[in-house]
């Protein structure tokens, strides 16, 4: 529901940079033709290399690739 300001953080994992990258972008372009679908105006619509952001008058949503190596 794209009108809810609901908070919510979660956290992924990948295997790679490159699957991470893919990701945000998918994640990124799902969220802001599904607002275009609803007719939102979007304020901001921002898809820089590791972060990506989107903004409506209502929410927000942040997208951002943290490289942390597991071992």
């Amino acid at each position: 529901d794209f009108g809810s300001n609901e908070e919510l953080i979660t956290v992924e994992s990948y295997a790679s940079l490159e699957d991470a990258k893919s990701e945000l972008t998918t994640n990124f372009n799902q969220v802001l033709s599904a607002l275009e679908d609803e007719k939102k105006e979007v304020n901001l619509a921002d898809n820089q290399k590791g972060f990506a952001d989107i903004e409506t008058d209502g929410n927000r949503w942040h997208w951002e690739i943290q490289s942390q190596i597991i071992q």
